[in-house]
């Protein structure tokens, strides 16, 4: 299994890959590696995600599809270091084989998973770059509570991870036209709005790639480094690649799916109703708090309405022919009679 190991020269989330494929750490001043946006094509009828360097073309498919970017602090928030450096990047160009069709719209989905030994799926990941689990960085989710959010956006269109168990979708990188499409996110990280700058850490989050009439993307992981040493970024990156894997990805983050069942109906509702106006693990969907605040009421109620009727129903096993339930209750009532005859015979 390969994948490109990334680093930065700079306090940018401009995305950066190195050439070679080792998993050699690379010093943060290293210089001469090139700036690497996403790069989405098809390939046997599904969208794919690899690396694309202006002035050098296709550097070919990432995987796993592991990528890091850095911020930098800009009083209480975290976001692009550098002016004029903007990320991720994505590219699409005349990639031969392998070009996007035009003017169907590209989009990038929030996706929550559960990382090996969760309790529970989550969008939002973070470690500190110092605690380990043995060997492993010690990632862990991030509590809606803390009021925590990483948000993409691009034209008016964005994904917010919070730490919540579901997904989130609606953002659009815009539809190819001509020969080529060229568009940068930003990426900004706060807490409870701006007022407290989160932790100094990793933020890991799932993405995929969709498209109409084309199989979505495999899950790509973003790793961003909001002020620790570059090495640890190395450690981080390498840990998810490694365990890609081993990650659960929950469903397809249907708004309002509680039970991530593909589905939104009355087994959902029914969670909502359940525990209507009680005060619940925060984030729990199964306790009905989608919305995170750790208290299920109108806001909970509206995401299953908001999604309502959304997904597949899910199958639903047939109903036995009434000669079938007769030969069956038959059936049952000698299985009974035996356990009792053999009882008597004990006795």
């Amino acid at each position: 299994m390969k994948h490109r190991i990334l680093s930065t020269v700079s306090l940018s989330a401009l995305l950066m890959a190195t050439v070679v494929l080792t998993a050699r750490p690379l010093a943060a001043d290293e210089e001469h590696e090139p700036h690497l946006d996403l790069s989405a094509r098809i390939v046997g009828g599904a969208v794919a995600v690899g690396g694309w360097e202006d002035g050098v073309g296709d550097h070919g498919l990432v995987s796993p599809p592991v990528f890091g970017f850095d911020l930098g602090s800009v009083g209480t928030i975290w976001l692009e270091g550098d002016p004029g450096m903007n990320s991720p990047g994505l590219q699409s160009e005349l990639i031969e084989g392998t070009l996007l069709p035009s003017g169907v719209d590209l989009r990038m989905n929030l996706l929550a998973f559960s990382l090996p030994g969760a309790v529970a799926p989550s969008n939002l990941y973070f470690w500190d770059g110092i605690t380990m689990n043995g060997s492993d960085p010690a990632f862990a989710a991030v509590n809606p509570a803390s009021l925590i959010e990483l948000t993409l956006s691009q034209d008016g269109t964005s994904i917010v991870a919070n730490g919540g168990p579901l997904g989130d979708t609606g953002f659009s990188w815009g539809a190819r036209g001509g020969s080529s499409l060229h568009e940068h996110a930003t990426s900004i990280l706060n807490q409870n709005g701006g007022a407290v700058l989160p932790a100094a850490g990793f933020y890991l989050l799932g993405t995929e790639f969709a498209m109409d009439s084309y199989e979505t993307s495999a899950p790509t992981f973003l790793i961003y480094n909001a002020g620790i040493d570059e090495e640890q970024h190395h450690v981080a990156l390498d840990f998810v690649a490694e365990n890609y894997d081993s990650f659960a990805i929950v469903g397809e983050n249907i708004l309002g799916d509680l039970n991530s069942d593909g589905f939104v109906g009355q087994d959902d509702l029914n969670l909502i109703l359940s525990h209507w106006g009680q005060t619940v693990t925060a984030g729990d969907p199964l306790m009905g708090d989608p919305s995170g605040n750790g208290f299920v009421g109108q806001d909970d109620l509206n995401q299953v309405l908001g999604g309502w009727g959304q997904g597949a129903p899910p199958t639903i096993a047939p109903v036995p022919e009434p000669a079938s339930i007769l030969l069956g209750g038959i059936g049952l009532i000698g299985v009974i009679a035996t356990i009792f005859r053999r009882r008597a015979n004990r006795q």
